[in-house]
């Protein structure tokens, strides 16, 4: 005969990062910047269908675009963090991408915790990028939100973007002649608490 468990209140939790770095002492948690079907910029935890497959720019001009994810739980955003990403420069164009990581409290007050600059591509060019950044270490509370800010510098009279279409099986040939994808890959360190 079975002997009676102990009542819990709590069920078990799930720790769900995608890989851990031992070593080092974090484990990262892989985010995909996505556009939704009303527009709004967010980043998603799994692959998942997107409004649109491109952030693009036209001009000699810079944008941002915010992607954002809110906590849930408490957590501690600390060590090296990882971009990769498609660019595609238009026909008599450049490109340039700076990414910022921030820290934005339930007011709204943001705290960059790192930045990094892809290089500049030039005319009808197609490249695959990897970045990679330190981020200063931060706590975020329940409510608070880990901000993704991607601004896209451009020159020319010629459309140029950044591919963010994580679903499809879309791809594109860089300027090395390699099938590179469409997707744009934010891989977050956080520390580990145990």
């Amino acid at each position: 005969m079975a002997l009676p468990q102990p009542f819990s209140t709590t069920g078990q939790s799930l720790v769900n990062f995608d890989y851990k770095d031992v070593l080092l002492g974090n484990s990262y948690v892989r985010f995909y910047p996505t556009i939704s079907n009303n527009s709004i910029y967010y980043l998603a935890r799994q692959i998942t269908d997107g409004q649109g497959d491109a952030i693009s720019i036209v001009g000699s001009t810079s944008a941002d675009y915010d992607f954002d994810s809110t906590f849930d739980v408490a957590a501690i955003v600390k060590g090296d963090a990882y971009f990769n990403y498609t660019t595609t420069s238009g026909s008599g164009a450049s490109i340039t991408v700076t990414l910022f990581v921030y820290h934005v409290t339930a007011g709204g007050t943001e705290t960059q915790l790192g930045t990094a600059s892809s290089p500049a591509r030039g005319s009808t060019i197609t490249a695959r990028e990897n970045v990679k950044f330190t981020l200063t270490e931060k706590n975020f509370a329940v409510g608070e939100k880990l901000r993704l800010t991607v601004r896209l510098s451009h020159s020319g009279a010629n459309t140029s973007e950044i591919s963010i279409d994580p679903s499809s099986l879309l791809t594109k040939t860089d300027g090395f002649g390699r099938t590179v994808g469409t997707d744009m890959v934010a891989n977050i360190p956080f520390k580990n608490l145990e």
